[in-house]
């Protein structure tokens, strides 16, 4: 029952160093010693059969059972070894992929100047823009909601809600142009773009951007959201 506790946290260390790990930066030779750590005693030293076939850490996470076979790696115990340790890459590989940051964002609360200083008395009452950040597999949005004694906001009590929204439970993603008022335009009011993002079970998403930003955010949105439900269906 020890023996597995300790199985377990090592392999649990193995993987938070390849996610703080730019494994995909390793050369020929550092993967092979990558390898040659990892499978102990018992494994082999392939470093010139990687080094030959030019094997590196860009390429690491791809590499199946069939290509160490192409290599020339003929021991069964050899290459399920180094086959375990491919499948902790490849684990890492994709979880980086799904956390990488697409784009971040701050939503628009206002039209122009005069609109946010009618809304906050001049400064004196700020709002609190909620912000976004899109993700390989979520966009994630931050609402803050300070504690308030009227108008005014306390200097405690904030509270915060991140709602994570699944991108492969994502149906359809669109725009809306919000223009400003009639008055709001002879201040200068600057046109929003609205992006209503509907899912499956959640609600209708909507982040209120800039005019153009809308339609960019929009399509990396629907870019993110085909990358991960063709990850689905695989």
């Amino acid at each position: 029952m020890t023996a597995k506790k300790k199985d377990s946290g090592s392999k649990d260390v193995s993987d938070m160093f390849l996610l703080n790990t730019n494994f995909e930066a390793w050369t020929c030779d550092q993967l092979a010693e990558y390898f040659k750590q990892k499978t102990g005693d018992l494994g082999g030293d392939y470093s010139e059969l990687i080094f030959n076939h030019k094997i590196d850490g860009k390429i690491a996470h791809r590499l199946k059972e069939s290509d160490l076979k192409d290599m020339g790696i003929s021991n069964v115990g050899d290459r399920l070894r180094i086959m375990q340790e491919i499948e902790k890459i490849e684990k890492a590989y994709e979880q980086k992929k799904r956390e990488q940051v697409v784009w971040e964002g701050k939503e628009v609360l206002f039209f122009n100047w005069w609109d946010r200083a009618l809304s906050t008395c001049c400064g004196c009452f700020p709002e609190d823009a909620s912000t976004y950040k899109l993700t390989g597999a979520h966009l994630v949005i931050k609402t803050v909601n300070p504690l308030r004694c009227g108008p005014i906001r306390c200097c405690f009590g904030t509270k915060y809600t991140i709602d994570n929204v699944d991108l492969s439970n994502v149906t359809d993603v669109d725009v809306k142009g919000v223009p400003p008022s009639c008055c709001q335009q002879c201040c200068c009011g600057a046109t929003q773009e609205h992006v209503f993002v509907k899912t499956n079970a959640e609600a209708t998403k909507v982040l209120k951007l800039t005019k153009e930003e809308g339609s960019s955010v929009s399509r990396k949105i629907l870019n993110q959201v085909e990358l991960m439900q063709r990850m689905e269906r695989s």
